[in-house]
Order: structure tokens, then sequence, then C-alpha cells
């Protein structure tokens, strides 16, 4: 249903963030992302230890060569062997020496290749087993997902179901109008309008208990301003609150416009939306002429939000639409006892009396006998 544009009666008015619940779309549940295939690991090899003594050995050969030539030339009687022997010797000894400490290096080092190596062995065996685990938790996350996209499919087709969305609705309605700020009861008495007692009657007979006519709202932006609903209606299942408004051309004491186009009407339907409230407001000849089709167009609308719709319901046929009226016809509605052609004789002779105080201006100080609610 639209927010009433406000131009013909009846009007129903509510706010705007039941537009925006009755337009959501229950989100969807996200698919989750597909797992990582795990990649294993390289661990770096360590270097092979060479190490060639054969150098070593080959150079005292040379040594031991170089020895023999000198013991030869000296047997032979050559003077200068006698250097080859000492040389030969000295190579000999000093390449014999140092090839054992070579080795001795060899050794360290091939030691500490090989506990390098069992370290590398080790690492390999528990990356294997790593890497084992990781492949199980995967193919157990893939399963999962296959599962949960499965799963998110049919959750999916069962939210897009019309149970699902009216449920998923309703339940966002009751959290907004949990919220609806509650009234006061107040105790002292305002003239009403010639029909408040007639429209009232019927009201009860649809609504029972759940009708009262003693509700106000303090505006707080204002010390003394107040705002009484010619009618309350609060549906206990939603904590609803519906101020029902019967709006007559003039009063009927003195023909003062009221209820006409631009007039205060608008300020205070948005003060009551603003506190999470529904107004509905019929003209003064609908509740006349068709009492207990207003009556069902408030009942249809508490029905509709109890089933999560929102059908445009300003237009029931059997409800005469009345367009708005400017504060030139009000005064026209006035001079030519407008309100007397539809008004039953029971109430016509009253309307010369009616002075409607609260509607004349919607400022009310007197407000000092105030009492909490029953519930």
């Amino acid at each position: 249903m639209k927010r009433s544009l406000r131009n013909s009666y009846p009007k129903i008015i509510f706010p705007y963030e039941i537009a925006h619940i009755f337009n959501s779309i229950p989100p969807k549940i996200e698919i989750p992302d597909y797992p990582i295939l795990p990649v294993k690991k390289e661990i770096q090899k360590p270097n092979e230890i060479n190490i060639d003594s054969n150098g070593c050995l080959i150079n005292s050969l040379i040594g031991f060569v170089i020895t023999g030539i000198g013991i030869v030339l000296l047997k032979a009687d050559i003077d200068f062997g006698v250097v080859f022997v000492p040389v030969g010797g000295a190579v000999t000894i000093y390449y014999v020496f140092f090839n054992q400490i070579i080795e001795q290096n060899k050794q360290k080092k091939r030691k500490q290749y090989e506990i390098e190596y069992k370290k590398y062995e080790e690492a390999i065996r528990l990356k294997d087993a790593e890497y084992r685990n990781q492949l199980l938790v995967y193919n157990l996350k893939k399963h999962s997902y296959e599962r949960d996209c499965e799963n998110a499919k049919n959750e999916n087709l069962v939210r897009q179901s019309e149970e699902y969305i009216n449920t998923y609705r309703y339940e966002q309605l009751l959290t907004f109008l949990k919220k609806s700020e509650k009234p006061n009861i107040l105790k002292k008495e305002f003239s009403k309008s010639v029909t408040h007692s007639y429209f009232k009657n019927f009201l009860i007979l649809t609504f029972g208990n759940k009708v009262y006519d003693n509700f106000f709202l303090k505006d707080t932006t204002y010390v003394d301003l107040i705002y009484i609903p010619d009618y309350t209606i609060h549906e206990h299942e939603l904590n609803l609150y519906i101020d029902i408004e019967i709006d007559e051309p003039y009063i009927g004491v003195d023909g003062t416009p009221l209820h006409f186009i631009n007039s205060n009407d608008d300020k205070r339907d948005d003060f009551f939306t603003r506190k999470k409230w529904l107004v509905i407001r019929f003209a003064e000849i609908q509740i006349i002429n068709n009492p207990l089709a207003c009556c069902d167009l408030i009942s249809e609308m508490i029905m509709n939000l109890k089933s999560s719709k929102l059908n445009d319901l300003s237009t029931l046929s059997n409800i005469e639409i009345i367009h708005s009226w400017s504060k030139e016809d009000a005064h026209k509605f006035a001079f030519n006892r407008y309100r007397s052609s539809y008004l039953p004789s029971e109430l016509n002779i009253n309307i010369q009396y009616e002075t409607l105080e609260n509607d004349r201006n919607n400022l009310n100080p007197i407000y000092d006998t105030l009492d909490n609610l029953p519930f």
C-alpha cells in the first residue's frame, strides 16, 4: 500500500519504515569460499661434501721420488744429490702431515653433513606428514563446502517462498512496533464532536476493549502541546497503535473551518508516524453513511499487517471516496450547513452546541491529571 497522498478520504498514513519492511527480502545465505588446495613445500637438500686428498698423496710420492733421486745421485758420487735428499724428505714429511690434517677436517665435515642430512630426512618426513594432514583437511573442507553449497541452495529456495518472506517481514514489523511510543491517559474531559459516541459504538462492537478515547501523546518540542486522537485502537499482539480520526469540515457552534488542505493535520500525522503509530482518517460523512465499512477497513489493515501484506485499502468499493476540502470549501460548507444534510436527526439537533476545543488549535495545556496505561 502506498503512503496516502492525503488528497482524499479515507486517509491511511503510516511510518515510512513499514513500507520499507514490507518491501524487504530476507538476505540470502552466502556460499562459502572454495577450499584452497594445499601445496607441498620443497625442502632444500644439504650440499654434499667432496674433499679430495689425492693431491696430498701425489705430492708425498713426489717427495719420495725426489728423495730417491737424491740418494741415487749420492751413490753415484754426484755432489748436488745432497740437495735432493733433504728437499724430497721435507716435501714428503710436509704432505704426509698435511694429509692427516685434511683427513681430520674431512671427517668433521662428513659428520656435520650426516647430521644435516638426518635433519633433512626428518624434515622431509614431517613435511610429508603435514602435507598428508593438509590434504585430509582439504578433502574434509571440500566435502563440507559441497554440503554447505547444497544447504545454502536449499535454504535460499526456502527464503524465496511467500511463507518465509511473510514471517521474516512480520518479525521485522514486531521489532519495529515494539518501540512505538506508549501513550498516557488524560482524565481531563474535552468536548467531542456530535458523531464521537456514534462511531465509538461501532468501533467497540468491532474491536471490543481495544478502543480508547482518552489517550494522548505529548510533543516535547513544545511545552504545552499534546495530541489527543479521537480514538486509539491498540492491537496488543503487534503492539500497534492506530490513531483513528473523524474529520469534520467545520465546528458546529461557529463554522470554524477544520481539517482543510494545508491545515495542521499533516504536521499532526507526521508526529504520530514518527512515534511509530498509524493514522487513519475518515471524513465524517463516511462514518455516518457506512460506519461498518469504515470499521472493516481498520480491521483489514490490522489483518494485513499480521499477514505481512500491505494492500491498498483506501479505495474500498463500499466506502464512498471523499476529496479533501480547502479552507474556502469549509467556509462554504458551514454557510450551507452541509453537515446537517447527512447527520441523523438525533445528532443534528446537537450540532449547534459543538465546540471541539481540542480540534480548534491542538494546543491543550490542561493535562494535570495523568495516569499510566494499564498495560
